[in-house]
């Protein structure tokens, strides 16, 4: 159950914001869509657990997610991975694998940081447009979207009443599994340090060569080739 969390980050960053006064998730994407736009500044740390069953209590796969943003600079961790974006180069660690792949082509980074943690807002409307509301439970509201088709037959959204953000997303599948995300910290226009977004964690780069250092030293390092298979 672990492959396509890679790809869900930027959907649960902007699900995050809706205002819990709307009464459909549909109308609270339109509502956020035509006042916010995209969210420019955030930090969002998320837990992901998945359960066999839905009546087990232990998860058979847990991870924390964190997602940083400053307009066009990123950072993005899931487990043993962390993703960078910033104004000269794309770094993507595998720290399981031991390795680094990078690439100083500022379109290919960004269509790589879309793959793995990008949001289209049209196709959420499509995709979540109807809701029911379920009520509040424990100072949330509770809104379920039911999937007539697909290997998720419910998904249900929680969102915190008093700081007006998600607190909760949980995946029910037909198989019987079930996936939750909890948001453990949500903050907006946060203040970020500058190494924050440096590649020096990483890598150190010369006129010759991209080579990995500090944590990673020792890791393969390799460009991200645009004809192949990107993912580390």
């Amino acid at each position: 159950m672990k492959s396509g969390f890679t790809s869900m980050g930027g959907l649960l960053i902007m699900l995050s914001c809706i205002s819990a006064s709307a009464q459909t998730l549909k109308e609270a994407l339109i509502t956020m869509k035509q006042e916010h736009g995209e969210f420019e500044r955030l930090h969002v740390v998320m837990m992901i657990e998945a359960f066999e069953t839905s009546s087990s209590q232990t998860p058979v796969y847990k991870q924390r997610a964190e997602v940083k943003r400053d307009n066009d600079l990123y950072y993005y961790s899931l487990g043993d991975t962390e993703m960078l974006l910033n104004k000269g180069l794309l770094v993507m660690v595998d720290h399981r694998a031991r390795q680094i792949s990078y690439t100083k082509n500022q379109t290919l980074g960004k269509e790589v940081l879309d793959e793995r943690a990008g949001f289209n807002l049209d196709s959420m409307l499509q995709a979540y447009g109807e809701s029911k509301y379920m009520g509040r439970e424990d100072k949330a509201d509770h809104f379920q979207v039911v999937h007539p088709n697909g290997s998720i037959i419910k998904t249900d959204f929680f969102f915190d009443v008093i700081n007006q953000h998600l607190q909760k997303i949980i995946y029910r599948y037909a198989s019987d599994q079930v996936v939750t995300i909890r948001f453990d910290v949500w903050e907006s226009n946060p203040d970020f340090t500058t190494l924050v977004f440096s590649e020096q964690a990483f890598v150190q780069i010369t006129d010759e060569e991209v080579m990995a250092v500090g944590r990673c030293s020792g890791y393969r390092v390799i460009p991200i080739d645009q004809n192949e298979n990107s993912t580390p």
